[in-house]
């Protein structure tokens, strides 16, 4: 079996609204899952809920950063998913700058 990573969040917005950012942009709760054949209940277990999903691939393809865009999605939790992935394009932030700047965060004490 083939052995793959990735890291995605959910974030509660609302009673019945969760925002999923997957900073690859695979879309729905289980895509990701359906890609790599992985048996799963994800579908069921998200029924009844509105689900505002990432789109927009961030993340290059050939990198591993998907944590690092996890960590700053986290940091501006306060932006609505459209708003953070606006701020992200405009601003020019990319995989490069995760990796530059998180990890000159995280040496901070």
């Amino acid at each position: 079996m083939r052995q793959v990573g990735h890291w995605t969040v959910l974030i509660q917005r609302t009673k019945k609204t969760y925002e999923h950012f997957d900073s690859l942009g695979f879309g729905r709760v289980g895509n990701i899952q359906d890609m790599f054949d992985i048996k799963h209940d994800l579908h069921d277990r998200w029924r009844g809920v509105r689900m505002v999903s990432s789109i927009a691939p961030l993340q290059g393809a050939k990198t591993q950063t998907c944590g690092r865009w996890v960590c700053w999605r986290l940091l501006l939790v306060r932006m609505s998913h459209a708003d953070f992935v606006e701020h992200c394009q405009k601003a020019g932030i990319d995989d490069k700058w995760l990796v530059k700047n998180l990890t000159l965060m995280s040496a901070i004490p």
